[in-house]
């Protein structure tokens, strides 16, 4: 069979290899409405480019313009991925791979059918690869603002952050966040892009043994003789938003290790969605008994004569930390987290110009 593939075919054109990419990669190439005004459609969100993204991206545009009919290409067109983006590269890179074995005739001349297409693969492989990098950094982009602690700044993080663990873990916020903003450009650098995904997974680990040391501290307190039940409440509070950077933490280096190592297994994903999921609901689990407690205590405590506290507000204070860990456990926590691994890999449409300009559709 693979020496059928790679025969050479006197009657093959651009379009017709063009066709077979399609095929092996499960991808369209659809004329757009010229009537539509993307740039004003909140529907559509422009990607923006770097300067070598913005040459790769403009060589597929050229490409298409010589391997696709006319009509399709003469205002934009619409790029279909119905598995996602990395679906289509994975299998193309695949076929790729029969083709790294010249065709050569008896005479050993290497077949120009062949080479052809073999240069046209690699070409459409670069910049489907540029478009698969910027659009991680837009998904990227909506996880992070979801998260509401992750993406404060620095000394808005260190009002809350308690104890003797701060250090570590907002030097891992830090680091994760440089891994963030400079997505694209370390994606351009293999070396780079491998240790900055090792470093994701050393700061997930930091983040989980975190958690568990808060957990203790929150145990502690709640379980302490102090009597004075404003510092406890306030170090609770304080332990509580520790707890949820971490876990925030944990979701956002998960996320970013898949999209760096680009691992986008169905299987593997489903399984660090469960691994991870697993764990924001017991330590959710393990708060909301600690926060019950304290709610008992707050309520039972008898008035201190030396101190003027005011116990309708350490009540509410309780009382809202008990409600919001009631909520479902964290359940918009674990909903990023799914909708982070999964965005890759689901139905994509990208609006490309012949310009290289690119759109992708959020909606």
């Amino acid at each position: 069979m693979e020496e059928q593939m790679i025969n050479e075919r006197s009657e093959l054109t651009g379009e017709y290899f063009f066709k077979e990419m399609k095929r092996d990669g499960n991808f369209d190439v659809l004329p757009c409405n010229n009537t539509m005004n993307i740039e004003a459609d909140p529907q559509f969100k422009n990607l923006k480019l770097s300067s070598l993204q913005k040459i790769q991206v403009a060589a597929l545009a050229r490409q298409l313009s010589v391997v696709m009919p006319a009509h399709i290409m003469t205002n934009a067109c619409v790029l279909r991925f119905p598995d996602g983006l990395p679906h289509t590269m994975a299998a193309l890179k695949q076929k790729q791979d029969l083709f790294d074995y010249p065709a050569i005739d008896q005479n050993g001349i290497v077949m120009p059918a062949y080479t052809y297409r073999l240069t046209t693969q690699k070409k459409v492989l670069k910049s489907f690869s540029a478009i698969s990098v910027i659009s991680s950094q837009h998904f990227l982009n909506q996880v992070h603002n979801a998260l509401n602690k992750i993406k404060l700044d620095q000394d808005e993080i260190l009002e809350f952050l308690y104890g003797v663990e701060k250090a570590d873990l907002i030097s891992e916020v830090n680091f994760v966040k440089s891994a963030y903003l400079n997505f694209s450009s370390i994606m351009a650098n293999k070396s780079h892009r491998f240790s900055t995904a090792s470093g994701l997974q050393q700061a997930r680990k930091s983040a989980i043994r975190n958690s568990e040391l808060y957990l203790d501290d929150l145990k502690s307190i709640v379980n302490s003789d102090n009597p004075d039940n404003s510092s406890i409440v306030e170090n609770a509070i304080k332990i509580k938003e520790s707890i949820e950077l971490a876990l925030q933490l944990c979701v956002m280096t998960t996320i970013m290790e898949t999209y760096y190592v680009q691992n986008f297994d169905t299987n593997y994903l489903n399984y660090v969605e469960r691994d991870i999921s697993f764990y924001i609901e017991k330590c959710a689990k393990s708060m909301l008994s600690y926060f019950t407690a304290l709610q008992t205590n707050v309520h039972k405590a008898k008035k201190n004569i030396f101190k003027k506290v005011n116990k309708t507000l350490l009540e509410k204070k309780v009382g809202d930390a008990v409600n919001e860990l009631n909520d479902g456990g964290y359940s918009e926590l674990r909903k990023s987290l799914r909708y982070g691994l999964n965005l890759p890999i689901r139905q994509s449409e990208y609006y490309l110009g012949r310009d290289g300009s690119i759109y992708i559709k959020t909606e």
